[in-house]
């Protein structure tokens, strides 16, 4: 949860797909989170150096939506299907330690009600590269295992 702790304590958000982080292991447990593509970061305009291209933005929930829709109804979602396959067991099982760390993870407000309450963002890719713009993101919403929570 340490992308949700640096969006909730500092605006950074981070487009932290499996593509994108790389879990480091001391010995056989994860330690921490690498971080490899600098693209997908947005980040407030105050308080950091101006920056070229489109990494800067004033638009929180765009911030919160590149993090939401990357962290949570991908990545997590296939470590929860994951784990439910290889324990046989039913993925509902999996979604309240994530619930529980996302509660740890940031304060309340608008940033937890996201990831806890809302529907998570997705983004539409195969519309975005058919339309105009195909770097533009299109956004979509599924459905947040975590809301019953």
């Amino acid at each position: 949860m340490a992308p949700l702790r640096l969006l909730d304590r500092t605006g950074i958000a981070l487009e932290a797909h499996g593509q994108n982080s790389l879990v480091i292991c001391k010995g056989d447990r994860p330690d921490s989170l690498m971080y490899r593509d600098f693209g997908g970061i947005r980040l407030p305009r105050t308080g950091w150096p101006q920056l070229a291209g489109d990494l800067q933005t004033d638009d929180g929930p765009e911030r919160t939506r590149k993090l939401i829709a990357a962290l949570f109804p991908t990545t997590l979602t296939a470590l929860v299907d994951a784990l439910a396959t290889w324990t046989g067991t039913d993925p509902g099982q999996w979604w309240a330690p994530v619930a529980d760390a996302a509660r740890q993870a940031c304060a309340p407000g608008d940033l937890a009600d996201a990831v806890l309450k809302a529907d998570w963002p997705l983004k539409a890719t195969t519309a975005m590269r058919l339309a105009d713009n195909p770097t533009k993101d299109i956004w979509v919403t599924a459905p947040n295992p975590l809301a019953p929570l």
